[in-house]
């Protein structure tokens, strides 16, 4: 072997060292990773196990007796009931409590006086919300039941309480009375206002230990008790002018119902329904209130409107504390009132220089205007039967030189009480039927017994005219079997309608204008259910729409 083939096989053994050395380290290196990898595996299953232990471990200790240990009783709150809830005085399933949604009605506790009806619009007017002072109401010296709730789940017996300072043992609730609910009974006793009742320091037995409930729930409850004794205005001073009144004005309010409800007082000037001026009233001192810019000679009512919670079960409410209806001082003045057939007679007395009547009106009841005559003009005439007030316009300068519409009325009613006489509506007539809309009487002409809506005339003279029994106009002509000829007179405005019915002739046409005591028609017997009468003409009177008796307005 030369010395080139020596060379030649000890670099081939180094290749063949060195790459076997090469890869020993590297197979020792991928066989020390995998062992790092499986000790990482190894570490973290490890540590996952033991948190699991530990965290179990609490479990045990802690969780477990918690859910093994009974729950503390816990107070939330009392309720109130009245005893006599059957009673129609109180509500229907004992006192309702305003704070929460009931099916109960509310009624009032009964011993309320009637008070004045307010519009709507004036009691809405005032945007007063106010509170109501108290969840539970009752009437003095009344027994009520206090319900105490417990949330008791492990049914701890309840030893004792302590209501307004005074302990209770157990053996004095009520018969009903549970671990979750003490029905106690006390007495609100005879003082007006609001009752209140603290409870605290429930104590519960568990064991041998006496332990205190937990105190979650509102531990006062209030109780409002009924009054008659409720707010008074006092007026004094009062003036009335022309043009303004003025007046001073006292709240008394003993037992604090407005201002412990946070309620308010207005002082209102109201024309009707509308309020013309309003003024707030201050509590616990007097007010002197002036009302300017009010009409002369014109009708006002004065009102004392209260808001507040008046202890009788309805919650805050308005109510009516005065009402008073007054006229201003007027600069004219209605005297010497006649009262004559179909008319009415007066004079005028004006106190001022500075007046000039515009307008004089005849009104009927509801201000509906009847008839309207000239400035200068003192009688109305041509007038039915009905109740009347004359009222007249004009206008006048107050203190400040501007012009101002004033008004002058008749306070009384002015009385027209009866229509033409029998004997004016029939010569030498006589009632032969009377009016009867409650009891029926005898039908000679259908033989039995039934109401008569009118009355009936006739005449044993030759004359057999119907007459007019007021002036006006035709409204209807017509026949039918049953009512027989029939001919209906309306008055000018329409208040008074006479049906003239059973006719034998009729001598005016529809819309015909005719006069007191004219000639209508005549006797007869045309009426199917008056036809075996004697000849006569049936009579029935309409007033404001609504049938009467006209015995009560013919003479």
């Amino acid at each position: 072997m030369n010395k080139k083939d020596e060379i030649k096989i000890e670099v081939l053994s180094n290749i063949d060292d060195n790459i076997i050395e090469k890869q020993s380290i590297k197979r020792f290196k991928l066989m020390n990773n995998g062992n790092k990898q499986r000790n990482k595996k190894l570490t973290a299953i490890i540590a996952i196990a033991a948190t699991f232990a530990i965290l179990f471990s609490v479990m045990m200790i802690v969780i477990v007796p918690l859910l093994s240990r009974k729950q503390v009783p816990i107070y939330e709150g009392m309720t109130v009931e009245n005893i006599n809830s059957q009673d129609d005085l109180y509500y229907g399933n004992g006192v309702k409590l305003l704070s929460a949604s009931s099916e109960n009605t509310i009624k009032p506790l009964g011993t309320k006086k009637q008070e004045k009806t307010l519009a709507p619009e004036i009691k809405n007017h005032f945007n007063v919300e106010g509170s109501d002072r108290s969840l539970y109401y009752a009437k003095p010296n009344e027994d009520i039941y206090i319900n105490i709730h417990i949330n008791n789940p492990d049914q701890y017996e309840i030893l004792s309480f302590t209501l307004n300072g005074i302990k209770y043992q157990s053996f004095m609730f009520e018969d009903g009375s549970t671990s979750e609910k003490l029905i106690f009974k006390v007495n609100v006793g005879n003082i007006p206002g609001v009752v209140e009742y603290t409870i605290d320091a429930i104590k519960y037995v568990d064991g041998d230990k006496i332990k205190d409930v937990r105190m979650d729930g509102d531990k006062t409850v209030k109780v409002g008790v009924y009054s008659e004794n409720q707010p008074v205005s006092t007026t004094s001073n009062q003036s009335i002018g022309y043009f303004d009144i003025s007046f001073d004005l006292n709240i008394s309010d003993e037992l604090d119902l407005i201002g412990g409800s946070n309620g308010e007082v207005f002082a209102l000037i109201c024309d009707e329904n509308e309020i013309v001026s309003e003024k707030k009233v201050k509590l616990g001192e007097s007010n002197s209130f002036s009302f300017d810019g009010l009409i002369p000679g014109k009708a006002y009512k004065k009102m004392i409107i209260a808001y507040y919670d008046s202890l009788d079960g309805n919650g805050f409410d308005a109510h009516v504390l005065e009402e008073e209806n007054f006229y201003t001082k007027g600069f004219l003045e209605i005297t010497d009132i006649i009262i004559g057939p179909q008319k009415i007679s007066f004079n005028v007395n004006i106190n001022s220089n500075n007046v000039t009547i515009t307008k004089i009106d005849l009104l009927l009841e509801n201000d509906v205007i009847a008839k309207t005559i000239g400035a200068d003009c003192r009688v109305f005439e041509d007038l039915l039967p009905g109740k009347y007030r004359i009222r007249l316009t004009y206008t006048c300068f107050n203190n400040s030189g501007e012009e101002k519409v004033g008004f002058a009325e008749t306070v009384d009613e002015i009385v027209l009480s009866s229509l033409s006489g029998v004997d004016m509506i029939v010569s030498g007539g006589i009632i032969i039927k009377e009016y009867s809309d409650e009891m029926q009487i005898y039908n000679p002409s259908t033989q039995d017994y039934r109401n008569h809506y009118g009355i009936d005339i006739s005449s044993d003279s030759n004359n057999l005219n119907v007459h007019a029994a007021f002036s006006g106009f035709i409204k209807e002509v017509y026949s039918d079997k049953t009512n027989g000829n029939v001919v209906v007179l309306s008055s000018f405005d329409g208040s008074f309608i006479m049906k003239y019915m059973c006719l034998g002739e009729i001598t005016v046409t529809e819309g015909e204008t005719v006069s007191e005591v004219m000639v209508i028609g005549t006797l007869g017997t045309s009426a199917k259910l008056e036809d075996r009468d004697p000849p006569h003409v049936h009579i029935e009177l309409f007033v404001n729409g609504e049938m009467v008796d006209p015995s009560q307005y013919i003479k």
